[in-house]
């Protein structure tokens, strides 16, 4: 799931601005049932269902997909919203709610606050190339996952066959290969703005060390020490490959190819050192918070490392552990710096 960069940059609502009508319906066999012929003058694309499954989170179903849903107990509830389609479209509702802003929010919210729900909604056209996009990779992805749940009962059986690890690993760089585009756009809009701030840094390499040609410890370290920043904050996104130019003022692309990637000879290799770098100088378990893309920038290769709030998901910190003994890190508008003691104490307090 992707988020935009500049999604804040869209006029806000709350999503009772954006509904029609709204009902709480039970989820009982005959309520069920029911739906298919509940409100059959409005078109379903305009129609969206709100349900909380204890289990999973909250969840959001279209008409269809609530009929097959399983519930884990008779009557739980269920909040049909219709949209007006003068503002909203649906399917850029289900998109948004896959962001990590959406999300944040649709997992805050219980019953009539749903309707509190903070939406950013662009022009029509913008929603309507959104729900295209997130609809096609939904289908893609879902079809590669149900094919590599297959694949993984087979090898189950033969751990040693190499024709199914072969199809793993070709399906893995197809998929990696279709998420590029989205990947592309947010590192042009960022690149565009050119300012680095609380969740947004740029690298031109991670420890390849451009003086000496070799890895450079201590400026992986340092590294680290931005990962663990964003970690212990609002979350972000790190950008490698990207220059500062000194005397614009500005930012530039100029790659891993010849630094990190030709070091690790492929972006497989070098994703892997990433995660062993984290369990190496992080306290906690964060590679489910980290994820790493790679996208051909103008002929060079760029690497996007996304980072989830551990803190906000949490409420710990992560400490960053050397030799030394071991500090957690904070971002500061567009700077890393570690907290001593007594900040720690307040951090955790807030």
């Amino acid at each position: 799931m992707y988020d935009y960069l500049n999604i804040k940059n869209f006029p806000e609502y709350k999503l009772k601005d954006l509904i029609l009508f709204s009902e709480y319906i039970g989820a009982s066999n005959q309520a069920l049932a029911n739906l298919e012929n509940f409100h059959t003058n409005i078109k379903e694309a305009e129609v969206i269902y709100l349900t909380e499954d204890p289990t999973r989170g909250n969840e959001i179903y279209y008409t269809t997909d609530l009929l097959d849903a399983e519930f884990k107990a008779d009557g739980e509830k269920i909040l049909q919203l219709i949209l007006n389609p003068e503002k909203i479209i649906a399917q850029y509702l289900e998109f948004y709610f896959s962001t990590l802003y959406g999300r944040e929010e649709l997992y805050s919210k219980y019953d009539d606050s749903y309707k509190e729900i903070i939406i950013y909604l662009p022009e029509m056209d913008q929603q309507n190339d959104d729900s295209s996009e997130y609809e096609k990779y939904s289908y893609l992805i879902h079809g590669i996952k149900s094919h590599m749940e297959d694949l993984k009962e087979r090898l189950s059986i033969n751990p040693n066959d190499e024709k199914i690890k072969k199809t793993v690993t070709t399906l893995y760089e197809e998929l990696k290969n279709e998420i590029r585009p989205e990947d592309e756009r947010d590192i042009r809009k960022a690149i565009a703005g050119g300012v680095e701030t609380i969740k947004l840094e740029f690298k031109s390499t991670i420890d390849f060390n451009q003086h000496t040609g070799n890895k450079d410890k201590k400026q992986r370290m340092g590294f680290m020490e931005e990962v663990n920043a964003f970690l212990n904050t609002k979350g972000g996104q790190i950008i490698v490959g990207v220059e500062d130019e000194r005397e614009s003022g500005k930012f530039k692309i100029v790659g891993i190819d010849d630094t990190d990637l030709k070091l690790a000879k492929t972006e497989t290799k070098l994703e892997e050192n990433m995660t062993n770098h984290y369990v190496e100088y992080f306290q906690e378990n964060v590679t489910s918070f980290i994820t790493t893309s790679f996208v051909k920038l103008d002929e060079r290769t760029c690497m996007l490392i996304k980072i989830d709030s551990y803190f906000a998901k949490t409420k710990k910190l992560v400490y960053f552990r050397t030799k030394h003994g071991k500090n957690p890190y904070t971002r500061h508008a567009s700077s890393s710096i570690a907290l001593n003691a007594s900040q720690i104490v307040d951090y955790l307090q807030l």
